[in-house]
């Protein structure tokens, strides 16, 4: 007998092949890994576009809740009162100018009414429809200026109820929108993009990744990413226009509002994200305890 350790126990070492083929598959995996993960933020993005311009009914909501919002309504109704003193003639733009402030308070209870904002969402969305469809479109805004001219006029009577040579009263819409007319399907490609991110993820971690915990952060990471960075992408939309100088503060005001909206989207965007990634964990977790309890088949 001689003193020889069994071969059991003698550490083989590993082939430069074997670690070539390690490494490839680690680069493999770290790139498709990346690209899933790009895949998610994509979908992330859809979301966000989707949310504010995803449907003619979707995005007159959304700016709708900017113009009629507290903080904005003093800055739009100043705009309206000063764009309609520009757009008359000489004695109505002199009484606008002599009752301007009392002017502004009127035109901000006539933002707020109902049948205001009815009626400029029905003129949106036909100003939405017809960019998206790609067809010309002639949008007669006279009626809800009125709705301003008349509260006007009965604060001073030189204002006409129905003034006459107004710039910007008709609109016609003859351009070609593509980011409009795609929006319709925003939906439909958000749910393409998450599936084909959750696939590449799942099966690149299950083929190419070998330690259980290098899986799951392998999960995590690739769909936990893309929330964080939207999350952090509505901080800085929010921050950012902040920052901005205005040479006009009632512009800032509407600039801060919006901001403030579109923020508010990419950080509900980025919970859903985040819900998704943690649910992914989940499943993954009970299907690996599934095989782990799975017992072996008899030979």
């Amino acid at each position: 007998m001689t003193n020889l350790e069994p071969m059991s126990s003698v550490a083989k070492p590993e082939s430069p092949h074997a670690k070539g083929r390690a490494v490839a598959r680690r680069l493999l995996a770290v790139l498709l890994l990346a690209f899933s993960s790009l895949l998610f933020l994509l979908a992330g993005w859809t979301n966000v576009a989707s949310s504010l311009a995803g449907s003619p009914t979707a995005t007159a909501d959304a700016i709708l809740a900017v113009v009629t919002s507290t903080n904005v309504r003093h800055a739009v109704a100043v705009k309206l009162v000063d764009q309609l003193r520009k757009d008359s003639r000489d004695a109505t733009s002199r009484a606008i100018a002599q009752h301007r402030a009392e002017l502004i308070v009127a035109v901000e209870g006539i933002i707020a009414d109902p049948v205001t904002q009815r009626m400029a969402r029905a003129d949106f969305i036909r100003a939405y429809d017809a960019l998206a469809a790609h067809r010309s479109e002639r949008i007669d805004l006279r009626p809800l200026i009125y709705r301003f001219t008349q509260v006007m006029h009965s604060i001073d009577p030189r204002i006409p109820l129905k003034p006459t040579g107004l710039k910007h009263a008709v609109v016609t819409i003859r351009r070609h929108n593509y980011p409009l007319h795609a929006a319709r399907s925003f939906f439909a490609v958000e749910l393409i993009l998450v599936a084909l991110s959750l696939l590449g993820t799942t099966l690149t971690t299950g083929f190419l990744v070998r330690r259980s915990r290098h899986q799951y952060w392998a999960l995590g990471l690739t769909l936990g990413v893309p929330a964080l960075v939207l999350f952090g992408g509505g901080l800085v939309v929010r921050s950012g226009v902040r920052a901005l100088h205005f040479s006009d503060p009632n512009a800032k005001l509407i600039a801060i509002e919006a901001a403030k909206r579109i923020s508010n989207v990419f950080v509900v965007t980025s919970l859903l994200l985040a819900l998704i990634t943690v649910i992914a964990l989940a499943a993954w977790y009970v299907g690996r305890g599934r095989r782990l309890r799975r017992p072996a088949l008899p030979l």
